[in-house]
């Protein structure tokens, strides 16, 4: 790992553990989105609009998206396994996204998350997932396209011009079908 990738790892860590201690304790993964995903949810509510723009000024003071991504990073890559095929696929979407947006945080502002994307660094693959070790690229072609759904493409969210718009709510297993019908609307 270079020593820029380094850097950068470090500062996420550094905040992710900086939300925690000002945040309170926090809750186990399965109380924090328990597959309903209520902290991400109103994470998006609070900070997406209908139209899938985000709020980055109101989404950077906002300390549910570091929440968020430590509870995820909590979830054993065992017991997301064995997880139904709809809880694995709203698993992967929503962590895919919050990763996206915590990368967008990191950089912020620019146009596009691509700026980001060099020869020493590259956002798709330097940015793990807690115990998963996944990057956003091991996330959507390691975990995600293997399910089938070609659905999931349009849910999950590069934060370029030209990617899907991200929904203002979180993707639920009991929903799932319907809430990828709608990315493609």
């Amino acid at each position: 790992m270079t020593e820029r990738r380094s850097s950068r790892l470090t500062s996420f860590l550094c905040l992710s553990l900086a939300t925690l201690c000002t945040s309170g304790p926090l809750a186990a993964p399965a109380q924090v989105f328990g597959h309903s995903y209520p902290l991400w949810g109103s994470l998006l509510g609070a900070h997406v609009s209908a139209a899938g723009l985000v709020d980055d000024r109101g989404l950077a003071q906002d300390d549910r998206l570091g929440r968020f991504l430590l509870a995820v990073a909590e979830a054993e890559p065992g017991d997301v396994d064995r997880w139904s095929v709809d809880e694995r696929k709203a698993f992967y979407i929503n962590a895919y996204n919050a990763l996206t947006l915590q990368a967008v945080l990191e950089f912020f502002p620019l146009a596009s998350i691509r700026e980001r994307d060099r020869d020493d660094f590259k956002i798709w693959d330097d940015y793990p997932l807690g115990k998963t070790g996944l990057s956003l690229n091991a996330i959507e072609h390691q975990r995600l396209r293997p399910l089938g759904d070609p659905l999931i493409h349009a849910a999950i969210v590069c934060a370029s011009n030209g990617c899907p718009i991200l929904l203002a709510e979180a993707f639920r297993p009991e929903r799932l079908e319907a809430q990828l019908e709608d990315t493609v609307r």
